[in-house]
């Protein structure tokens, strides 16, 4: 059986990062951010800093135990400096951190080559990874063998979400769950970034829809399944690239002997998913199901309490959207920041961020801020989703890509919500006719007319 409350009391309970520990991790970002834009060396050659890696693609995990730790890439664009070899700058950066009373005690380069560890004294520790920009792409540094080496992180978090969205959100929970079992099972050893790619990648951008991925029980069994088929079809351990950037490779850190570990246990898991999948009686089916992820799987559960009273939906039917105009060419960032208000836009209630819960019959402002020199213009698109809205047709769903206000030079866009369902606005930069930049925002609203 699929018990699906069963799955979301779990990843609510054991699985998802906790509040606590998120707002630390947040609170870590900013205060390595502020001393990064005032340090006296470093403020001379800031220019932003982002979240990567699991914390950005909210695969990040709680520690399962007291031996692991939950982590946070932060990626500190900065410009060249003249003079500085790839080592320098990893180098400088440790020395700036250490020569302050906060961090003194708190840095760790100690097998470190591509960032500078921040290690709090809790369960969590913050990876500064910093990184130059050239006309050819993004740079990150190795000390140890002081080269500069590409990567391309905005366009694989795109790519991760464009596969997200297929799956309607629920590929980030697969990930969750597979990395949950690698670390309180200890079934394999495999980096983070290689199990996202292995699962991202069986998602088929190109022909699969979204009615293949109803659920989560459904969605992890076909992902696995599409796994075990690609590893049983490479008895030797094939070279995982970066989808936007074949040039890197993930196998760094992994051998055959691993791979055929992985291999092994990924056969395995398929097998006792479909046991417990396929199983018509729940007090079976549940045994099974926590055969597999451990005895905190729910043996009962009751309504789940969510923290908030509003359902997160799932995506609908979004073939209506209009396909982009313009040739792509991301070499720049743009940020989409949310604030709920009345609906005559005059209080303002609260920010929020992407898949934000509300209800109906509030105004949204949302903010761009590209990080992209003038001139540019703003684009936005709106794309809504579900039954209500399918309901009024193409009024309701929308779709189109528009200019923003005065002509695109305005970075700010107004919207109401009215429609039951998951939907997002997207926001394009646009440069010489080409797009350098683009942003997702989902949101889920809850109309009380309208169940």
């Amino acid at each position: 059986m699929k018990l699906i409350k069963n799955f979301e009391r779990f990843l609510l309970d054991t699985v998802n990062l906790d509040k606590t520990r998120y707002n630390t991790a947040g609170t870590g970002i900013e205060a390595i951010t502020t001393f990064l834009k005032s340090n006296e060396l470093l403020k001379n050659y800031f220019i932003d800093t982002s979240p990567q890696g699991s914390y950005k693609q909210k695969t990040i995990i709680r520690p399962v135990s007291e031996e692991f730790e939950f982590d946070v890439d932060l990626l500190f664009e900065m410009m060249h400096v003249e003079g500085w070899e790839a080592k320098d700058y990893l180098i400088n950066i440790a020395t700036e951190l250490r020569n302050t009373d906060k961090y003194k005690d708190k840095v760790d380069t100690k097998d470190k080559s591509r960032c500078v560890t921040i290690d709090y004294e809790s369960d969590f520790h913050i990876d500064i990874v910093p990184a130059i920009k050239t006309d050819n792409g993004h740079w990150i540094m190795n000390k140890k063998t002081n080269e500069f080496e590409m990567t391309d992180g905005d366009g694989y978090a795109q790519w991760f979400e464009n596969q997200t969205v297929i799956t309607n959100g629920f590929l980030v929970e697969t990930v969750r769950l597979i990395k949950f079992l690698r670390d309180s099972k200890e079934l394999f050893e495999a980096k983070s970034i290689l199990l996202t790619t292995l699962l991202g990648n069986q998602v088929y951008y190109e022909t699969d829809t979204f009615e293949k991925f109803p659920d989560l029980p459904t969605t992890l069994r076909l992902l696995i399944y599409r796994l075990d088929q690609y590893l049983q079809a490479n008895l030797n351990m094939p070279t995982v690239t970066n989808p936007t950037l074949p040039e890197e490779d993930f196998n760094r850190h992994w051998n055959q002997e691993k791979y055929s570990t992985f291999r092994d246990a990924i056969n395995d898991l398929l097998n006792k998913i479909n046991n417990a999948y396929t199983d018509s009686d729940e007090e079976e089916s549940i045994k099974k199901w926590r055969i597999i992820f451990g005895d905190n799987f729910p043996s009962s559960v009751s309504d789940l309490e969510h923290g908030s009273t509003l359902p997160a939906y799932q995506l609908g039917n979004y073939s209506h959207f209009e396909s982009l105009k313009w040739d792509e060419n991301l070499i720049y960032k743009v940020r989409i920041d949310g604030y709920l208000y009345s609906i005559d836009k005059t209080k303002l209630f609260r920010g929020i961020n992407s898949d934000a819960k509300f209800g109906s019959n509030l105004s949204i402002k949302y903010v761009a801020k590209p990080h992209c020199p003038a001139p540019y213009t703003v684009y936005w698109q709106v794309v809504n989703t579900g039954t209500h809205a399918a309901s009024l047709g193409s009024k309701g769903l929308r779709g189109q890509i528009f200019i923003s206000g005065n002509q695109g030079l305005s970075s700010v866009q107004w919207e109401t919500s009215l429609y039951t369902g998951k939907h997002w606005i997207e926001c394009f930069i646009v440069k010489d006719d080409i797009c350098v930049a683009r942003r997702k925002f989902f949101i889920n609203i809850t109309n009380p007319n309208f169940r």
